[in-house]
């Protein structure tokens, strides 16, 4: 009985090199296995092992795929929070001055906007506040900060915030507060300059009535 065991899994390897040594395809690749070494054998075919990672080893990348995610949505989301504010100003600044130069007689302007009855009022100097009936606010996309730190992300966040919830009660919390020094808007107004007059010279009348001026010297 193990003869006849023997005999049919040498045919079936005797028909397998047949097979190889018949197709190209096959062929290259036995080739290649040969020279680079070959798999594990199992039954009438090469058996493949496939590096498979454990569970907590997943769950690992897929947080740290899913922080990174979130890193760059943060990052998108504030760059566009911060190009609204700016805009809301030039556009803010415009009504106000009907032009993009500060006036001349260094006054303030209050505006209201007409969709939401908001009033702005727009510095000589070109800071915008809100008004409100809490006092004024200034209107400054600078508040938001574009870069985002490592502790904003959730692969900082909420490991610290598992840690402080139980071990950090004992052994000290982890300070999970974020210091931005927003940067110091730089505004440059160009006020507009009043036109002058054309300086003109002593009034003349010709006998023909015309009147003339004469050059100023």
């Amino acid at each position: 009985m193990n003869k006849d065991k023997k005999i049919n899994e040498r045919f079936q390897r005797l028909s397998l090199v047949g097979n190889i040594l018949r197709d190209q395809s096959l062929r290259r690749r036995y080739d290649y296995f040969y020279t680079k070494g070959f798999p594990k054998w199992k039954g009438t075919g090469y058996y493949y092992t496939k590096y498979r990672p454990g569970f907590i080893l997943t769950i690992f990348i897929v947080f740290c795929l899913i922080s990174f995610l979130h890193y760059f949505a943060l990052k998108i989301n504030r760059k566009q929070a911060y190009k609204r504010i700016e805009n809301l100003k030039d556009e803010i600044k415009l009504q106000a001055w009907n032009s993009k130069i500060a006036p001349a007689d260094g006054s303030d302007r209050k505006i209201t906007n007409q969709e939401n009855d908001q009033v702005f009022l727009v510095k000589n100097n070109g800071s915008v506040y809100l008004v409100t009936d809490d006092g004024d606010h200034l209107i400054d996309p600078n508040e938001i900060n574009i870069n985002p730190g490592f502790k904003e992300t959730l692969l900082f966040k909420l490991p610290v915030k598992l840690y402080n919830l139980t071990i950090g009660k004992l052994a000290g919390e982890i300070d999970t507060t974020i210091h931005y020094e927003k940067p110091v808007e730089e505004i440059e107004v160009t006020h507009q300059q009043p036109k002058k007059k054309k300086s003109r010279g002593k009034k003349v009348e010709l006998p023909n009535g015309k009147v003339i001026y004469s050059r100023k010297k």
